[in-house]
């Protein structure tokens, strides 16, 4: 089963808004049209390092103010966020977290209300009268059943739900400030928080991959004495932060892939992979992150600006679809693109965010993204052409009689 985001009245989304969140899912739009909000409620209630603080009741709010979203809610704010584990629902100003009906038996055992547990704050029939419970304790009550409930909570989610990563739009500050990140954070500069667990993320990465060959990139990544460095293909040695933007945004990103996509359930969120790439390159990074963070059971979202990224992900599908058709011609098929990027379009949601909502670009008749709205940009760019064409062609003419 898919995951499925419901919002209406949150922040630029007013309308009511269904998603499917699938295996490898898109989001584009302009700017300012709320792809990162609808990226960064993913990452909230998708990641099991969230869960304990929305459930206790407490800490809820900051965790949105985390990601810059607490000014999003208004008085009609609707949010529900449906897994195979837990059912959120924000309505009239409460959040309200729920085993899912779906949820297998074995993650019921393991959420299940034990004796040790009981024993410290009380009797409780199943998982959900637990949550009620909590829910009605007052926020200023000095009590250790958050304590108690956030430990127990967290243990079972480790074996069950997935840790999420976040790549922003702003990791190129990482790059800038790499050699001195953590001493200015030691001295509270103002970045938010979902961008300084990147920058650890990509300290734990460098640490485990101080040499790192990037061959979409044709580059070699080294950290050495706490410097990090790109080879170039004539041998020329840099420093990351005075390298072209393009290796600044896209080299981060590599680095925590890298380290993390082997762990078992882990999904990634990237904003905008295309930053600062020339075109090819981006069909290339595409495809490399289909391969990678949608390994085994990884789940991979991009918001995007970019119709080369829809486009090599049309290829990424095609590719599957020629095969099913033609079993016969895998090898040659591969030899154009690698099966490990291939993606099943059963696995796959991409939706054009605007005015308010988003809707499908997914065409179930072709199995592929239609790029109706982006065809309509490229339609109008044509037609202004077109009509200063004729007015330049017609001062040419007057000129010439």
């Amino acid at each position: 089963m898919a995951d499925k985001l419901i919002v209406e009245n949150f922040g630029p989304i007013s309308q009511r808004t269904e998603l499917d969140i699938k295996k490898t899912t898109i989001f584009i739009g302009p700017q300012g049209s709320g792809k990162s909000t609808l990226a960064k409620l993913v990452r909230i209630f998708n990641d099991k390092n969230s869960y304990a603080k929305l459930s206790s009741a407490y800490g809820s709010t900051n965790l949105f103010n985390d990601f810059g979203l607490s000014e999003h809610f208004s008085d009609s704010t609707f949010l529900s966020f449906q897994s195979d584990f837990f059912n959120y629902t924000y309505q009239d100003k409460e959040l309200l977290p729920l085993l899912s009906e779906n949820a297998n038996d074995e993650t019921k055992k393991i959420l299940a209300i034990d004796k040790h547990l009981r024993g410290e704050i009380g009797n409780f029939d199943d998982y959900n009268s637990f949550i009620h419970f909590l829910k009605r304790i007052p926020k200023t009550t000095a009590s250790n059943v958050k304590i108690i409930a956030s430990h127990y909570i967290q243990g079972g989610l480790n074996f069950l739900m997935p840790k999420t990563i976040y790549v922003p739009t702003e990791r190129f500050l990482i790059s800038a400030l790499s050699g001195a990140i953590w001493g200015l954070l030691s001295n509270n500069l103002a970045l938010s928080k979902y961008i300084t667990a990147f920058g650890n993320d990509f300290e734990l990465a460098r640490n485990n991959n101080p040499q790192l060959k990037i061959d979409y990139l044709n580059v070699q990544y080294k950290y050495i004495n706490g410097l990090d460095k790109i080879i170039l293909e004539n041998n020329q040695e840099i420093n990351l932060v005075n390298s072209a933007s393009g290796f600044q945004s896209a080299i981060p990103l590599n680095l925590v892939v890298e380290n993390n996509y082997q762990n078992d359930l882990q999904n990634f969120i990237i904003e905008e992979p295309e930053l600062n790439l020339y075109p090819i390159t981006q069909r290339h990074l595409v495809q490399y992150l289909v391969e990678k963070c949608t390994f085994n059971k990884n789940q991979l979202l991009i918001t995007t600006h970019s119709h080369y990224v829809l486009s090599s992900l049309n290829l990424l599908i095609f590719a599957y679809q020629t095969a099913q058709k033609h079993p016969d011609q895998i090898e040659a098929i591969k030899a154009i693109v690698p099966q490990e990027s291939w993606i099943n379009p059963d696995e796959f949601a991409a939706y054009f965010v605007d005015e308010g909502t988003a809707h499908s670009i997914f065409s179930t008749k072709t199995g592929m993204i239609a790029e109706n709205e982006l065809d309509g940009v490229s339609d109008m760019i044509g037609d202004e052409f077109d009509d200063l064409m004729d007015i330049y062609l017609k001062k040419v003419h007057e000129t010439v009689a």
